[in-house]
């Protein structure tokens, strides 16, 4: 048996399995889309601390949201 065989890197794909594959997979859009860029607009004109603000508003609403559940649900528990 040749072992040169397991050393050679694996050929490249044909072209008509390419082919294939390119006509299966949908197109990639080029540029963002708008609602993305008028965020990042958005946030470029703002200061770092408003959307720092923003984000931490977040996180303590969503931290109370679980919080409430946590509590309702032992509650039914009691």
């Amino acid at each position: 048996m040749d072992t040169g065989d397991l050393n050679r890197p694996a050929p490249l794909s044909t072209s008509s399995s390419t082919s294939h594959s390119s006509r299966n997979r949908p197109r990639q859009p080029r540029s963002l889309p708008n609602a993305v860029l008028q965020t990042a607009k958005e946030l470029k004109g703002r200061a770092n601390w408003e959307v720092d603000a923003e984000e931490n508003h977040e996180r303590i609403h969503f931290g109370r949201m679980k919080h409430v559940a946590a509590m309702a649900k032992r509650d039914r528990l009691v």
